[in-house]
C-alpha cells in the first residue's frame, strides 16, 4: 500500500489490516535505520581518547564527543517511540489516542508514525507545557 491510496482510504477503512502492516513496515525500517545509525555513533563516543597535547583540539574533541552522546541519547528515546508504537499495533490500539481515543489521522501518522497524541491532546499538552514552562 502507498502512502496517496492510504490517504484516499474511506474513513470506514482506518486501521485495517493492510494500514496495520504499512505502518508496522514502516515503524520497522525506521527501527533498523535506527539500530545502524546507533551502532556509528557509539563507536564514535566512544572515540580515541588519546593524550592530544594541544588544547583546541581536545576542546574539538570533547566538543564531538558530546554531540556523540547527546545523539545516542535522542536514538535511545526514538527507538522506544517506536518500540511502544510497535506494541499499540500489535495490542490494535495504534492509529488512535491514548488519552481520548480519537483517531490520530492517517496524514499525522504518515509524518509521525510513532504519535500516540492526535492533535487536539497534543496541542491541549504544548499549551498547558507552555503555559507552566512561563509560570515558573
Amino acid at each position: 500500500m502507498d502512502r496517496q491510496l492510504l490517504l484516499s482510504s474511506s474513513p470506514e477503512e482506518y486501521m485495517n489490516a493492510e494500514q496495520l502492516a504499512f505502518f508496522r513496515d514502516l515503524l520497522l525500517e525506521q527501527k533498523v535505520a535506527l539500530s545502524v545509525a546507533r551502532s556509528g555513533v557509539s563507536r564514535e563516543a566512544r572515540g580515541c581518547d588519546d593524550a592530544t597535547p594541544d588544547p583546541l583540539d581536545r576542546a574539538a574533541k570533547e566538543t564531538e564527543k558530546s554531540a556523540a552522546l547527546l545523539m545516542k541519547g535522542r536514538d535511545e528515546q526514538s527507538l522506544s517511540q517506536i518500540n511502544a508504537a510497535l506494541r499499540r499495533i500489535e495490542s490494535g490500539e495504534y492509529g488512535f489516542c491514548v488519552e481520548s481515543g480519537a483517531e490520530i489521522g492517517i496524514g499525522r501518522l504518515l509524518a509521525c508514525p510513532t504519535a500516540a497524541l492526535c492533535v487536539e491532546v497534543q496541542g491541549a499538552n504544548e499549551r498547558r507545557h507552555k503555559f507552566f514552562a512561563t509560570a515558573a
